[in-house]
């Protein structure tokens, strides 16, 4: 054996490894071989249940004895081979992460977090903290600090490869998101941030506290004896928050009153036409609206269209009050005209902080003392307009949100906040989605993540009648664990994970966002043929793969199909997690048909009632509905064959057109006979895929010998008077077609519109008699349409309807023409269809594959349109920045000459808060290539985005500012930039300065005056494109001029 000394003799080595890095690392699966013995007697595969606990413990040598001494002594029959994950993980579940504290023996997991919290309390602060960095973001890089270095002594972390990590999922199930936040609340709360305070002799206000840093302080304060060092850090904490708070207030509330007065100035004329004192009339609307542009701006609008006389002298103020109260206080949830009030509603109640921000509210409605603490809560109301600051005094900024946004209403919306329960501590309940006798099915978002990603839970009772719990909650397990076998295919949810809590088992399973089946066929709107055969293959194909996993879906029903909004496929959702629990399957079936009523479900005197032969069924009578547009519960059954009724005609409804083909495999997948009904998804799918196969046109050889001769010279003289006819048809389709295409402008006075349309609609009309799926000629009579229900009032509804029927035939017959899909969007938009967003989402993925050679120029005011629809219709979020910016780029390709468009390229990049790509497109897209006379708003752009970026962009903005004045010295915005920037600069480069206000400009701190900066360019003329101009009437940031 060799001994020390024998090592350090050794020439060629030392016993240090001197320059040599060490990496330490845990048990590796070739290492443990000696443990594979102890655990042959419980598994069937000890290999694999060695390599499942080290994907647990990562090769951390205590634990993993721990988990393979828990394995040899649990009381079970041993680990089938194929159940090792689910057997370890059950495991180390229930005897390690459960009530970890108390199974913590011998003490392991006690003693990381004791040599963690036992350091000094700043110290302490910065190791939190960076733990909480690790957890959140999976890893960071190693660069061996002093921190990092006690975090890995710990233990709690590993180096490797460069980075660090967790060391193990166990460490990382214990120490989680909320241990940190409990060890860090335990902290003084600012102990950190008052001692960088007072290292500055108490000058470096970027230290002291702001927003809920600042509330939480002064709460934990409360009623402690504090040092002069805390009171005084405290105190300029709270002095300079206000400040900060009084200061943006004033900022936004300047802004808006400036825009208010551009409004007012704007609508003077008209209102000096329909009031004898405008002026008078102008101080009743600021009364009601006062500094806030929108509502200003819709109470002008609704005085101008609504005022049929002159508003007598002395009646201004009570002709306001009465509109006010009955166009937007009364049924502001459902007025058209209140729409900037549920849009702020709206904002308010979908942000994640929404309890907070309704309580603070509610405190400045009562007037109780509100701390101006520059907190993102205050600073959200105030940016929203709803309040204002008034000489230090926090309100309600207008006379209608303090009628609408009231006591009442507030104290309604907090208890339905408040209402919303947490299950696990965990799974924060949205909405509940579905509700059921057993089961109850929620929308929830996970508190653990920093995403609060969003997942659907289904809770099922395990306190059933007749049942035992323990007994329900292992037959439900056991279903868990078979359905499990469906994750990875793409068009079903996976499932993430079940749990039993409080005598309730519960299923975590991944929500996909989009819409029901049963939303599409509520629409009433008669599938075609191709598009049920579409549907049905798509649907088949996922239950192919559910059967051949020897499972069944068991619930098949529209609202069990989720068109997934992402790519517009079936998703297989909720499928029969009760079935197979004796319990509930008897009241199940004994309440779900007692008559002779079809539904999705199999009758109950039918003979076959086997699994596959259910979603088969209820596949079937889903066609049926599609095609027909008639719900299951309004067939009726032939009494004598006990068969489906279903292809009939009543007074109202003629019968609907089929191919047997359809109608024949229809018809078998709902036979009342088990034997003539399919027994497979695969024999469903042949039969419909051969529907889908083109018929060959039979080759019928010619005759032969002389007969060619003479058949050859019948056909040339039949042949020259077929020619004529054709011609002559040619001729007339060929005017058809011309006519159908012909452009209508708002140029033409409103009768010859009207006229144009009238004549658009006949000529499409006479090729789609003739071609019914020609979807060009559909798009144009779908258009015509449109602009008539604009101008013949009394059937708007109905020539609407047509349009959207034609729109709808359109997309069907040409389902990859982006211009179709758009249109119905259009006419759903007009009819204040929630489902218009879907069909813009379509248009956009459409245009987004299509080549840009396949383009015209109609595309570009339609690509117009989707870029404002995303920009403003759309919350920001990387999917939706990633597809604006597409757009954008393919826009640009169609019309390449459009400044505009470039320039709303740099405005959008600027609400995304990528400020250097908006800097870039400024600069080099339209000031570098276009004439400088044009563009002093481009210049002040560019300051204003490049003062965003900090201190260190002031020189360029003041050199922008500069470019702007020169080219117009009225410009009022690019003057007083200009002189606050050359104040702040001539202070040196001190940072940050408090009498330097520019250091502190966000895009948020912008409020009112963003829009005025990066305003949305008009695109398009309105006049060229009128059919388009049509959604700018709802529309706040208009598109075309």
């Amino acid at each position: 054996m060799a001994t020390p000394s024998d090592l350090i003799a050794d020439k060629e080595r030392t016993p240090f490894n001197l320059g040599c890095a060490i990496e330490l690392h845990g048990f590796r699966l070739a290492e443990v071989q000696p443990l594979i013995s102890g655990l042959a007697g419980h598994a069937e595969q000890p290999q694999a249940v060695l390599a499942e606990i080290l994907n647990w413990t990562g090769g951390q040598p205590f634990l993993t004895q721990k988990l393979c001494r828990l394995l040899v002594d649990a009381p079970n029959h041993g680990i089938a081979a194929g159940e090792e994950v689910a057997a370890v993980k059950t495991l180390v579940q229930s005897q390690i992460l459960t009530n970890w504290e108390s199974q913590d023996n011998p003490d392991h997991l006690k003693t990381i977090s004791r040599r963690i919290c036992e350091k000094d309390k700043p110290f302490l602060g910065r190791l939190l903290r960076l733990y909480q960095q690790i957890l959140q973001t999976g890893q960071i890089a190693a660069d061996d600090s002093r921190e990092q270095n006690e975090l890995r002594l710990s233990g709690l972390v590993v180096k490797q490869a460069g980075v660090l990590r967790v060391y193990n999922p166990i460490y990382r199930a214990v120490f989680n998101e909320q241990w940190v936040q409990e060890a860090l609340a335990a902290l003084r709360p600012y102990a950190e941030m008052m001692s960088a305070w007072l290292a500055s002799g108490r000058k470096d206000e970027s230290r002291l506290l702001r927003g809920r840093a600042l509330r939480d302080a002064l709460a934990w304060a409360e009623n402690k004896e504090l040092s002069d060092a805390d009171r005084q850090f405290l105190a300029s904490s709270q002095a300079v928050a206000e400040r900060i708070t009084r200061e943006t207030a004033e900022l936004l509330s300047q802004q808006a009153r400036t825009e208010v007065d551009k409004i007012l100035t704007r609508f003077a004329p008209e209102l000096g036409q329909i009031a004898s004192r405008p002026k008078v009339l102008i101080q009743a609307i600021q009364s009601w609206a006062g500094s806030q542009p929108g509502l200003t701006e819709q109470l002008c609008q609704l005085l101008i269209s609504e005022s049929e006389s002159r508003i007598p002298v002395g009646e201004e103020a009570g002709w306001v009050e009465h509109l006010v109260q009955t166009r937007l206080i009364q049924y502001w949830e459902t007025q058209i005209s209140a729409e900037p009030l549920r849009t702020l509603r709206d904002t308010l109640l979908a942000d994640e902080k929404c309890l907070e921000l309704l309580q603070l509210y509610q405190k400045i409605l009562r007037h109780e003392g509100v701390i101006a603490d520059d907190s993102a809560e205050l600073r959200l109301l105030i940016n929203l307009g709803l309040i204002e600051d008034e000489a230090g005094h926090l309100k309600v900024a207008n006379q209608i949100y303090a009628r609408v946004f009231d006591q009442n209403w507030v104290e309604q919306e907090l208890v339905t906040a408040r209402e919303r329960p947490v299950i696990r501590q965990r799974y924060e309940i949205m909405k509940k989605l579905r509700e059921e006798e057993f089961v109850q099915t929620y929308l929830v978002k996970d508190r653990d993540l920093p995403s609060q990603s969003q997942y659907v839970i289904r809770q099922i009772a395990l306190n059933i009648p007749d049942g035992t719990p323990a007994v329900t909650q292992s037959l439900l397990a056991s279903r868990f664990k078979e359905l499990e076998k469906l994750n990875g295919h793409g068009q079903i949810p996976k499932l993430l994970a079940s749990f039993t809590e409080n005598e309730k088992f519960y299923i975590v399973q991944e929500f996909i966002e989009g819409q029901n089946l049963k939303e599409e066929f509520r629409t009433n709107r008669l599938w075609s043929e191709p598009k049920v055969i579409d549907f049905l293959i798509d649907l088949l194909e996922i239950l192919e793969f559910v059967h051949r996993q020897d499972l069944s879906h068991l619930n098949l029903q529209p609202s069990n199909l989720r068109r997934r909004q992402q790519d517009g496929k079936l998703v297989l959702i909720d499928f029969g997690i009760l079935e197979g629990i004796p319990e509930l399957s008897d009241r199940l079936d004994s309440s779900e048909q007692m008559s002779d009523i079809p539904s999705y479900s199999l009758p109950t005197g039918t003979a076959d009632r086997a699994p596959f032969s259910q979603d088969l069924y209820a596949a079937g009578m889903m066609g049926i509905q599609a095609l027909t547009g008639i719900q299951p519960n309004y067939l009726t059954i032939d009494r004598k064959t006990g068969e489906i009724i279903w292809r009939f005609a009543i007074s109202d409804r003629p019968m609907v057109p089929v191919g047997e083909g359809l109608a024949s495999i229809l018809t078998k997948l709902v036979c009342h006979s088990s034997e003539r009904r399919y027994l497979s998804a695969t024999e469903v799918l042949e039969d419909l895929r051969a529907l889908k196969q083109p018929t060959p046109t039979p080759f019928r050889f010619a005759w032969l010998g002389d007969r060619r001769i003479l058949v050859g010279g019948l056909v040339g003289l039949l042949a020259l008077g077929t020619l004529g006819v054709w011609g002559y048809q040619r001729k007339i389709q060929s005017e058809q077609v011309a006519a159908c295409n012909a452009s209508i402008t708002s140029a033409q006075s409103d009768v010859e519109l009207v006229v144009a349309a009238n004549r658009v609609l006949e000529a499409c009309s006479q090729l789609i008699a003739n071609q019914p799926n020609d979807a060009q000629a559909l798009k144009q009579r779908g258009q015509a349409s449109l602009l008539l229900s604009k101008y013949e009032s009394a059937d708007a509804e109905k020539i609407l309807n047509r349009a959207l029927e034609d729109f709808q035939a359109a997309s069907e017959a040409q389902d990859d023409d982006p211009q179709a899909f758009f249109y119905l969007g259009l006419a759903q938009f007009l009819q204040n269809e929630a489902t218009y967003a879907d069909s813009y989402r379509k248009a956009i993925e459409l245009y987004l594959k299509q080549d840009a050679a396949r383009m015209s120029a109609a595309d570009f005011p339609i690509l117009a349109e989707l870029l404002s629809f995303l920009m403003v219709k759309n919350p920001l979020n990387q999917a939706v920045y990633e597809q604006t910016n597409a757009l954008f780029e393919k826009a640009q390709t169609v019309n390449p000459a459009s400044t505009n468009l470039v320039y709303n390229h740099g405005a959008f990049n600027v609400r995304a808060k990528n400020y250097r790509d908006a800097i870039y497109i400024f600069k080099d897209k339209i000031l570098a290539r276009t004439i400088p006379s044009q563009n002093d708003r481009v210049w002040v752009s560019k300051g204003v985005v490049t003062l965003l970026l900090g201190r260190t962009g002031f020189p360029d903005a003041l050199d922008a500012f500069k470019q702007a004045l020169e080219i117009n010295p009225d410009n009022a915005l690019a003057s007083n930039y200009k002189t606050q920037l050359e104040s702040c600069l001539a202070q040196g480069n001190a940072s940050p300065s408090p009498a330097c206000p520019l250091e502190t400009v966000t895009a948020e701190s912008l409020g009112k005056n963003f829009q005025t900066i990066f305003p949305i360019e008009p695109l398009y003329s309105c006049q060229e494109y009128p059919v388009l101009a049509m959604s700018e009437r709802k529309d706040y940031q208009p598109i075309c001029n």
